[in-house]
């Protein structure tokens, strides 16, 4: 299954765009697994996805939340600034 996952700042630099299309063996997919397969697709993503949390629809989420086939997902690094 192919899962399109949002890319923003630094990460979209690091990979050369805004959006990363990765295979998965099946959905759902936990957010750490799927950051383990990211790291694969795309190593550039590596050092990055340390700090970098994942939003399911919107919502940042936590290490271990299960994301179907509809969930909208995106990786954001850590933001600061006011």
């Amino acid at each position: 299954m192919k899962l399109a996952i949002k890319l923003f700042g630094p990460e979209a630099r690091a990979a050369g765009s805004g959006e990363l299309v990765v295979d998965v063996a099946a959905l759902p997919i936990g957010c750490d697994a799927l950051r383990r397969r990211v790291a694969e697709v795309e190593p550039k993503l590596t050092n990055l996805l340390v700090t970098a949390r994942f939003a399911v629809n919107y919502t940042f989420v936590d290490a271990d939340h299960m994301i179907g086939a509809d969930d909208e997902v995106a990786i954001i690094n850590q933001v600061c600034g006011g």
